[in-house]
């Protein structure tokens, strides 16, 4: 319903780093791009629906769904047409949630990404005092 707020008894589920990133290219093509470069396995999955003002914005979800405990990756839309995932990170394009993740991964994948010619920045988010945090609970 919108207006609802969540509230999480658990850390189990806000326990995922948050990478920003800007690039002009459609989620399928920067979905294929880390593929190729990282070898990932990033498939379409779903989509995230979020309530806007007057209407209800849906955002491409692609991901690499490991076991438990293993690493999980999900590549996020923050823009469609309708709306944004997050707008306080309006500047962003694509957000990168990551779970399950070695220490010293995250630093090691911002600068792997940063120097893919299609993104134009990547950026750690700290997920501590998100607004929407609950945007990106899903599965």
């Amino acid at each position: 319903m919108a207006g609802e707020r969540f509230r999480f008894s658990s850390d189990e589920y806000l326990n995922f780093k948050l990478i920003g990133m800007r690039s002009d290219e459609k989620g399928f093509r920067l979905a294929w791009l880390l593929n190729k470069t990282l070898l990932w396995d990033l498939e379409l999955s779903h989509e995230v629906e979020v309530a806007q003002k007057n209407n209800v914005s849906k955002h491409d979800v692609y991901a690499i769904k490991g076991e438990e405990n293993e690493l999980q990756i999900h590549l996020i839309a923050n823009r469609s047409l309708q709306g944004m995932l997050l707008p306080e990170y309006h500047q962003m394009d694509y957000f990168l949630k990551i779970e399950h993740s070695s220490e010293g991964y995250i630093p090691e994948l911002i600068a792997e990404l940063r120097k893919l010619e299609e993104i134009t920045g990547a950026f750690e988010i700290q997920t501590e005092g998100l607004k929407n945090i609950e945007r990106f609970i899903f599965d």
